[in-house]
């Protein structure tokens, strides 16, 4: 489910079932469902579970006494199980990568009730605060909830979601539908967006294993002046193919993409072996760069693009890619220059190039045929 689909009518729905049914601050509460606010900043989220004691008496017996009602010393008591319940059932992901809740404080009754006495375990609720710091706010967020197995498949969490002060999403989670998609870039500032975005292109580079070893590839047998028109070539073309590709305007299979770079790598290193004229390679650099930018534009697919500024944002990741480009070209460059001077200068060309090929060659074989044999 994402956070802002095309469905309006949809969501209008959940916010008005929302709005009938989210605890005010009295806790009107309703049979067989929970709560869930989550509180988003730029430095960190909050996620606040609330459950009635009916409900948490189906995960751990808190009444330890048994003298018909659960205190606050009886709630701390047992609050690890509860917490890890959460941990082991709730599961979050930032820009698709899976993280925790993060740490847990203290719980305590809606209130700060001492205690709750048995005729009101099912109107009274305890909550479970968690604080997930981030050194950044990732551009979205899932969650999913695997908690109806324990608390019944009648049961409902009712959760809102508010960033900058605002209250932004309203949703229903069930057992059938148990998962969010949340964009927090709706609200935050271009200027914050499109660092991020730059942020993210260099990072992608540096760890983006087979587009540094291309590169590798045409450093090798280059001269400076030719391997700034090589660069620029480069550049252009995943300019390109990265807009398209990332606005969906044109779509290739991700294998089909992933197995193209791997051959991008093979050929180059390859033709290393026997050519001494790189004053041309700037064309097919040009064609290999169309199916790199596919490859970039795969990782912003799975991440998410912001609902504003796009294409402002997709140009921000593109020059955070050519700066990490350039960093290992400069780190690359001298090293290349200074042995193109030596006597062993050919043999260490065809050395780096063979091994070149080789990664090229797994990397091939592995995404060609859907097996897993590369540490990297």
């Amino acid at each position: 489910m994402n956070a802002h689909g095309p469905n309006a009518f949809w969501k209008w729905w959940r916010m008005a079932l929302v709005c009938l049914l989210f605890p005010a601050s009295a806790f009107a509460h309703n049979p067989d469902t929970s709560y869930t606010r989550i509180q988003v900043s730029p430095k960190q989220l909050e996620f606040r579970f609330s459950f009635d004691v009916t409900t948490l008496l189906k995960l751990v017996e808190l009444d330890t006494n048994r003298d018909r009602r659960v205190t606050q010393d009886e709630l701390s008591q047992h609050a690890p199980v509860v917490q890890e319940f959460l941990r082991d059932h709730i599961s979050v992901s930032f820009d698709s990568s899976k993280t925790d809740l993060g740490e847990a404080e203290t719980p305590f009754f809606s209130g700060n009730a001492p205690e709750v006495p048995e005729g009101d375990y099912h109107l009274t609720l305890a909550q479970f605060v968690f604080r997930k710091p981030c050194a950044e706010l990732p551009m979205s967020f899932t969650l999913l909830f695997d908690i109806f197995d324990r608390l019944g498949a009648r049961h409902t969490n009712l959760t809102s979601i508010e960033q900058n002060g605002q209250r932004d999403e309203e949703m229903v989670f069930t057992r059938f539908e148990p998962d969010y998609l949340y964009d927090t870039t709706v609200f935050a500032p271009l200027t914050d967006l499109l660092w991020r975005f730059l942020k993210l292109g260099v990072k992608h580079i540096f760890l983006g294993y087979d587009h540094i070893l291309f590169l590798l590839a045409l450093v090798v047998v280059s001269r400076f002046w030719d391997l700034v028109k090589i660069v620029t070539a480069f550049t252009v073309a995943h300019t390109i193919t990265l807009i398209l590709a990332a606005l969906e305007l044109v779509r290739l299979p991700p294998r089909l993409i992933e197995t193209g770079i791997a051959v991008t790598i093979m050929y180059v290193a390859l033709e290393n072996l026997w050519t001494k004229d790189a004053r041309h390679r700037w064309l097919l650099t040009f064609a290999f760069g169309l199916v790199h930018g596919f490859g970039f534009a795969n990782v912003l697919r799975e991440l998410g693009l912001p609902a504003k500024g796009v294409i402002r944002c997709l140009l921000s990741f593109n020059v955070g890619v050519e700066l990490g480009q350039i960093g290992i070209v400069l780190l690359v460059l001298p090293i290349a220059l200074w042995l193109g001077k030596q006597s062993f200068a050919q043999r260490a060309r065809v050395t780096a190039s063979l091994l070149i090929f080789l990664f090229g060659l797994a990397w091939f074989v592995e995404r060609a045929f859907g097996v897993s044999f590369m540490p990297i």
